[in-house]
């Protein structure tokens, strides 16, 4: 079976990660270029040979999504990389009364959206992001912390978000400069690139000393993981749910305030402590509740990783998506194949 896959160049991590695990398992990536309307066009023109032999085509987002269609008639799988808007979903309910269109949702919330506005339930499903548990460090490294300029008695927390408007990354800054000033030990530590760094960095600028802070532009987000203490999660929107499974597989204990999709992994007390607020001051005080009492926090860590090895591993993603294609595509090739069932993990 011939899996194709189409992204956009401007991807977020999520996807692109979820994208590369499906390739080292035999599916063809093909990346749209982002850099104009145009750009798209020609791609999208392009595309028609390099899908003539595809079986099934997976679309991540919309321009991927409206690439596909025009390209090919083959059966489409779409997932989509942000919280879809009426009129997507409108789309994709029009793509479906023609041709063959089943959507992943990787998580309810985005499923709970597209159901609602009228699309059929019975071709949407329900895949999580999977986390390679060997890619996500569980002790600490001394080194790194050093690198990030904090030193080992600091109690570093993480904030694994990529910094973006709906991250939340506002309320996690205001949190800690409240914090620090009782507790100067607590530092924070950011991860991200691009144009939202920018603010971020003037709001760090007007209420952080500047040497309690930084923000690290690796690619690899699952490396910093090492230098952490503890992870804060702080969304203000639609987020994608692939770090905070990370962060459960990290070995460090969580505080994050309440949303829809925080709630569908994390549960108060269990797997992390909840801010049921997004003030700086109640957040700063769960923070303190949490390091305070390391019973607790211990317990925290230990449920979220198992949860993780449970429910949200790699493999298990990758075995749902095969399940998936072999149904859309109609083909019973997969079952046998023994290089896409390899599991990355120990």
């Amino acid at each position: 079976m011939n899996r194709v896959l189409i992204i956009s160049a401007d991807a977020n991590d999520e996807t692109n990660r979820i994208a590369k695990a499906l390739t080292d398992r035999g599916a063809t990536r093909i990346v749209l270029r982002a850099d104009s309307p145009v750009s798209v066009l020609i791609d999208t023109l392009k595309l028609r040979k390099k899908l003539q032999n595809a079986s099934v085509i997976h679309a991540f987002g919309g321009t991927a999504l409206a690439a596909a269609t025009i390209a090919s008639g083959v059966p489409i799988i779409f997932t989509p990389t942000t919280r879809p808007t009426r009129t997507l979903t409108s789309w994709c309910r029009a793509i479906a009364a023609y041709r063959s269109l089943d959507i992943v949702c990787t998580n309810d919330t985005i499923r709970r959206a597209i159901v609602t506005r009228g699309f059929d339930f019975d071709r949407t499903h329900l895949i999580r992001p999977g986390v390679n548990l060997a890619s996500v460090p569980t002790t600490r490294d001394n080194d790194l912390r050093l690198g990030f300029g904090f030193s080992n008695a600091d109690t570093v927390l993480f904030c694994p978000l990529e910094i973006t408007p709906q991250s939340g990354h506002a309320a996690a800054v205001w949190a800690l400069s409240i914090l620090n000033v009782v507790h100067p030990q607590y530092k924070l530590l950011l991860w991200g690139s691009g144009t939202a760094v920018s603010r971020v960095r003037e709001l760090v600028g007007r209420t952080l000393n500047p040497g309690i802070y930084h923000i690290a532009d690796t690619c690899n987000v699952a490396s910093v993981f090492a230098a952490a203490d503890a992870i804060l999660l702080t969304p203000a929107g639609y987020v994608p749910m692939l770090p905070i499974a990370m962060s459960m597989a990290s070995g460090k204990p969580i505080v994050a305030t309440v949303t829809q999709q925080i709630c569908e992994l994390l549960e108060d007390r269990h797997t992390a402590l909840l801010v049921n607020s997004t003030t700086p001051r109640a957040i700063a005080h769960r923070i303190v509740d949490l390091m305070s009492d390391a019973t607790l926090a211990w317990k925290l860590k230990d449920r979220a990783r198992a949860e993780v090895y449970d429910h949200l591993t790699q493999s298990k993603m990758l075995e749902l998506h095969r399940q998936l294609y072999e149904k859309v595509s109609g083909s019973q090739n997969e079952t046998s194949s023994p290089s896409f069932l390899k599991p990355s993990e120990a």
